[in-house]
């Protein structure tokens, strides 16, 4: 089957340990029978430290795989162990059910006249890489190729164990001879100098918000001869639809985990390169305010929130949008002052998140409350709080008492406010502001409440009843 040729290239900053001693040791191309989703590649690590094998991809069909841990603890690869990449975990296990190695999980189909595999590190550098053939054996017999020596010979399977050091045939192919054979897809697929330099990327992988545009801006080098306009980029976005351009924008209606697929084609040559877009119901609340000073946003989630685009709306002011590449870290607070803003924060009004696209995601009316210097209004439980002043940190609820809203207040209409701080974790702590009560009301005093009154009155009444005993005494007497 003729099939396009992927390279792709993942941008990541940090530094990866030495890892030249992974290799690929074993690969079951063609089983006896259906091998739809049976299919599978063993790499050992060779050297003497474990590897870290986060965003490793198998490279294969001219495309770079993910490959995913089935068990999430086994990102390491200790040293002398073995590792096998299953298409499908499941049917790989069906198979071997004995096996209690390292399993890792991708998406992939070893062509069964012969291809180049191989496996590459989170930088996208090729690490090792095999260009098997049919002619090698192990062509639907039962057998798998296995790695003996500078040799590959076929055999009974061993994944996660170590090869055969004999072939069930009589024939064994050095790494060193090219393979000749004649096949429907013209042999072993090599790997042309030229084309190896040609990179695509579709962005880093990143959690965004379910209902908000999303940009996508993908890259691409090593065309000879090309030019941007001449150049194509198709997205697919995993949830059924797609776009073309180096920059789109898209917005996923539903949480969930997307693919996102980005191929660059140019001269008949395809490059391809995927995300992972986490998408999730909106984490992000309003958190504190302080009239003339800040207004807080908290997420409150344990996930890193991509916030490029959203705004901050105050009444009729004209709103601030947060610049790209802002992320809003798991769990954290982001105080942000008037200047910055761009628009003043009156004593009381109402607050709005919006969407990239101007929509309003959340808002809120906050209540006109005196406030002490180093005294600020908290969200919680859907209604402002006195608080400490804690802008960019948790916030510290205060002990408040029950007082009439400013004229005009309206309980807050926000979804769901950021929890309660360790100080005010018991409700009974703590006596939010009345946002529903009239303006002309007065708040009666503490000793006026239904226990001060029934206080009062057994008072009279023993005043009463010992006067009238007075009088009588003095009447009758």
């Amino acid at each position: 089957m003729i099939r396009s040729f992927f390279v792709s290239i993942i941008l990541l900053a940090a530094a990866a340990p030495a890892f030249a001693g992974v290799v690929i040791t074993e690969i079951m191309y063609d089983l006896d029978g259906a091998d739809t989703g049976r299919e599978w590649v063993e790499i050992k690590n060779t050297g003497s430290s474990q590897v870290d094998l986060t965003d490793w991809k198998l490279f294969e069909a001219n495309t770079n795989h993910g490959i995913t841990a089935a068990d999430p603890q086994t990102l390491m690869l200790p040293a002398s162990a073995y590792a096998i990449i299953a298409d499908r975990v499941e049917k790989f296990l069906i198979d071997h059910p004995n096996f209690t190695g390292i399993l890792f999980d991708s998406s992939f189909s070893l062509s069964n006249t012969g291809e180049t595999i191989g496996i590459r590190n989170s930088e996208a550098a090729d690490i090792d890489s095999v260009a098997y053939s049919s002619g090698w054996g192990a062509a639907g017999d039962g057998n798998s190729l296995q790695k003996a020596g500078n040799e590959w010979i076929a055999a009974l399977p061993t994944p996660g164990a170590p090869n055969a050091n004999t072939s069930t045939q009589s024939q064994a192919v050095s790494e060193e001879e090219s393979p000749q054979t004649s096949s429907e897809g013209g042999g072993p697929v090599e790997m042309a100098e030229s084309s190896s330099k040609i990179k695509a990327s579709a962005g880093a992988d990143r959690t965004v918000l379910a209902g908000a545009e999303v940009v996508f801006e993908g890259s691409a080098e090593g065309f000879v001869d090309a030019t941007a306009d001449k150049i194509r980029f198709h997205w697919n976005f995993g949830d059924g639809k797609t776009g073309d351009g180096n920059k789109v924008a898209h917005k996923f209606s539903f949480p969930g985990i997307y693919e996102v697929l980005l191929t660059v084609s140019f001269a008949g040559i395809s490059v391809s390169d995927s995300a992972k877009i986490t998408v999730v119901e909106n984490p992000v609340v309003l958190s504190e305010i302080k009239y003339g000073k800040f207004i807080e946003i908290y997420n409150a989630s344990a996930r890193k929130i991509d916030f490029s685009g959203f705004g901050l709306a105050l009444g009729g002011a004209k709103p601030f949008y947060f610049p790209e590449g802002t992320f809003l870290s798991p769990w954290a607070y982001l105080a942000l002052d008037g200047e910055l803003l761009g628009f003043e924060i009156p004593q009381s009004g109402e607050i709005k998140i919006l969407y990239p696209n101007g929509k309003v995601l959340l808002s809120s009316m906050y209540p006109n409350f005196i406030l002490g210097e180093k005294e600020s209004l908290s969200l919680v439980d859907d209604a402002w709080t006195k608080s400490k002043i804690t802008p960019g940190a948790k916030n510290e609820i205060l002990k408040t008492f029950s007082v009439p809203a400013a004229k005009g207040g309206a309980q807050p209409r926000l979804g769901a406010g950021e929890p309660a701080s360790s100080g005010a974790e018991k409700k009974d702590d703590v006596e939010t502001i009345n946002l529903t009560a009239s303006a002309n009301n007065t708040a009666l005093p503490e000793f006026l409440t239904d226990g001060g009154i029934w206080l009062f009155s057994g008072l009279g009444a023993g005043i009463l009843g010992g006067l009238a005993i007075f009088f009588a005494k003095r009447f009758w007497a």
